[in-house]
C-alpha cells in the first residue's frame, strides 16, 4: 500500500507568456495519477426468506470477522518518454517486483464482527474511524498472486421447531482465501483507475448454479 498518491504532470514546452488553461492563468501543468486506488464494501446477498407455500420465515445473520487482502506487488519501476511533440508522456506501464509483495492490508478485523446487512458497508476504515481507499501500485492480477482472505460467521434460524418448541437454530464458521481473478473479470489494477470491490456474500450453498442468489 503507497503512503500517497505518486503523479506526473505533462510538459509545457516552449512556453513564454501565461496562458488560460485549467481555469489558471499561468503555465499549462497538467497531473496525472500513476498509482491505482482500490476501495472494499461488503454486504450479504439476503438476511431472510419466506417460503411463500406456507408463510414460513428462516433468517440469517452474517457476521464478517475478518478480511485481508493479500500478495499486492508493493515495488516496481515506471519508465516515461515523450511522444514526437515533446509535450506528453508515452510509457508502457509500471514493471512490478515480482521477488518482492507487501505485508497484507488488513480491510477488517474485530473479536465482536460485523453483522451485514444487505447494503454494502465499507471496510478498511482509518485512525479516524472513517471508511478510506487506499493506493496501490499498477499491476497485472493472476492466479495465486493478488488475494482475499476471508472469515465470517453464520447463523440460521430456521422456522422448524425443535422439541422444546423453540426454532432451530444453527451456527458455522467458514474461511477462504479466494484469487482476486475467481470473483471479478478485473484483469489488472491501472494507472489513475478508482477501483471498488463490493464482496457479496450468500449465506446458504448454491444448489442451482444458474440461480446462485436463491435463497431455496
Amino acid at each position: 500500500v503507497a503512503d500517497g498518491a505518486v503523479m506526473y504532470a505533462g510538459r509545457a514546452p516552449n512556453q513564454t507568456p501565461n496562458v488560460e488553461t485549467y481555469f489558471y492563468n499561468g503555465v499549462p501543468t497538467l497531473f496525472h495519477h500513476a498509482l491505482a486506488k482500490l476501495s472494499f464494501k461488503v454486504k450479504a446477498n439476503f438476511t431472510e426468506w419466506t417460503d411463500p407455500a406456507n408463510e414460513s420465515k428462516t433468517t440469517w445473520e452474517v457476521t464478517l470477522n475478518k478480511a485481508t487482502l493479500k500478495g499486492v506487488y508493493n515495488t516496481g519501476d515506471l519508465k516515461l518518454d515523450l511522444n514526437s511533440d515533446g509535450a506528453t508522456w508515452k510509457t508502457d506501464g509500471w514493471k512490478p517486483d515480482t521477488q518482492k509483495t507487501m505485508k497484507d492490508v488488513a480491510l477488517y478485523e474485530a473479536e465482536k464482527g460485523l453483522v451485514l446487512t444487505t447494503t454494502a458497508a465499507d471496510l478498511y476504515v482509518g485512525e479516524d474511524g472513517k471508511a478510506q481507499s487506499f493506493f496501490v501500485l499498477p499491476q497485472t492480477l493472476a492466479e495465486g498472486a493478488q488475494q482475499l482472505a476471508l472469515k465470517f460467521h453464520i447463523k440460521t434460524t430456521q422456522p422448524n421447531k425443535d422439541a422444546e418448541g423453540n426454532n432451530i437454530v444453527q451456527e458455522e464458521d467458514f474461511e477462504a482465501t479466494l484469487d482476486l481473478t475467481a470473483i471479478s473479470s478485473l484483469a489488472a489494477w491501472g494507472m489513475n483507475q478508482n477501483i471498488i470491490y463490493t464482496i457479496c456474500i450468500k449465506p446458504t450453498a448454491v444448489v442451482d448454479p444458474d440461480s446462485p442468489d436463491n435463497p431455496t
